[in-house]
């Protein structure tokens, strides 16, 4: 019994000896393991969709706080990302060279074509939702978007003058007011404050609203709604219609008279802004000798609308009266101002 218990004892000893032993070897090459650098990363390979995409680079020019700053992007930023359009104004992508404009407007028209729809997709459009539309397809819009309320009231056609040409007016005039910006705000020497697309004046938005009042008009507007182009243009075209009513059908006048009132609509200044309206009428609304940028969206947006006018047919076949406008006032198929005399 003794003989072992001894014998296992000196096999635990000799044991213990071969692996103290073992470790006091390995441990040198175990330090210089983690001494050693790790092996370098591989470089991972190419994804195939990057060997599609375009990183040539393009110079240009966006628009931040109204500052024009230079940039220089790749190709398939321009044209992909949503965030880049909506930095660049008419301008701006005029001095991107063809074809690579017309390209990336494109892609842009196909990605918000949603927002081009028509009046069921505007009138339930916020100012919200505006502001993610790039500046050139919001111009485009909002111009659709004035031709619609020009033909839904029938601006200018109780005074005899032809639908053509009020709605050409009437677009240059939000044009020249506003730049097609629904946001803008103006406040004058006198703190009178101008709201939205139609640059809706403090005297306008309180006569418009004695006018629902008196239930001569058939829709009611905050003061928020100024920022909405769906409502501020239905108020500019009903203001403006009144314009033409108080000038007796003549359009220059109620043109000069939208900025100025009908009492100071023959002074210098009014004649100026006239002058102005004219112009960028027959440049832009009419697209005679446009920009380019201009020129290209205006024929691929809106080209529907001149064909249908040439025919002499109405821009828009429906005249059910929008699911956004309130209950109507008095009856029959009157529309906006009601078809009687004037208020005085």
């Amino acid at each position: 019994m003794i003989r072992q218990l001894a014998l296992i004892l000196v096999w635990a000893l000799v044991s213990a000896a071969a692996l103290v032993t073992g470790i006091a070897l390995l441990l040198p090459r175990v330090e210089a393991a983690f001494d050693r650098p790790p092996p370098p990363i591989p470089e991972p390979r190419t994804a195939f969709f990057d060997l599609l995409r375009d990183a040539r680079p393009v110079s240009l020019v966006v628009t931040e706080a109204w500052q024009k700053v230079p940039i220089v992007v790749e190709t398939d930023d321009l044209l992909r990302d949503p965030t880049l359009w909506n930095r660049l104004h008419f301008d701006d992508w005029d001095r991107v060279p063809e074809p690579l404009r017309r390209a990336a407007l494109e892609r842009m028209i196909a990605r918000y074509q949603p927002q081009l729809a028509g009046p069921d997709v505007w009138e339930a459009m916020t100012a919200e939702d505006w502001d993610f539309v790039p500046q050139p397809l919001r111009a485009m819009a909002f111009i659709r978007i004035s031709e619609y309320w020009a033909e839904y009231y029938g601006i200018g056609v109780g005074s005899g003058l032809g639908p053509r040409d009020t709605a050409a007016t009437f677009a240059t005039i939000l044009m020249v007011e506003s730049w097609f910006e629904h946001r803008a705000v103006h406040v004058d020497e006198n703190g009178n404050r101008d709201l939205g697309l139609p640059q809706a004046s403090d005297y306008m938005r309180v006569r418009l609203e004695h006018l629902h009042r008196a239930r001569w008009l058939d829709f009611r507007l905050e003061e928020r709604d100024y920022f909405n182009p769906w409502l501020a243009i239905l108020a500019g075209a009903v203001w403006f219609d009144l314009m033409i009513k108080e000038a007796r059908g003549d359009l220059d006048l109620a043109a000069r008279a939208y900025r100025k009132g009908i009492f100071a609509a023959n002074h210098g200044a009014a004649e100026e802004y006239l002058h102005n309206v004219k112009q960028k009428r027959d440049l832009y609304i009419l697209n005679r000798a446009a920009p380019p940028t201009w020129s290209f969206l205006s024929r691929r947006l809106r080209g529907r609308a001149r064909v249908r006018r040439a025919a002499g047919r109405p821009l828009y076949a429906s005249r059910v009266p929008p699911r956004g406008l309130r209950k109507r006032i008095g009856s029959g198929d009157s529309r906006g101002l009601q078809s009687r005399p004037g208020p005085g």
